[in-house]
């Protein structure tokens, strides 16, 4: 027998879920915003020119502030 726990796709996707909500909810709100915008959406994620445009920064400044957060831990 295995020693390893067995889990299953629901349990690690559940997992995953709560680790990424922790995640987020360690973030500002324009960081949380910004990642969501990004890479979190099913449809069509929001370009750095759109988000800088909204926030009124360039988009250098945009992809600094996301490069932050995702290195957050």
């Amino acid at each position: 027998m295995n020693p390893r726990p067995c889990w299953s796709k629901s349990k690690h996707a559940s997992c995953a879920s709560a680790g990424l909500s922790s995640a987020l909810q360690g973030l500002d709100d324009r960081s949380r915003r910004i990642i969501e915008a990004r890479w979190l959406t099913e449809d069509a994620s929001a370009t750095l020119h759109e988000l800088a445009a909204e926030y009124g920064v360039s988009a250098d400044a945009l992809r600094q502030i996301e490069q932050k957060a995702l290195q957050r831990k």
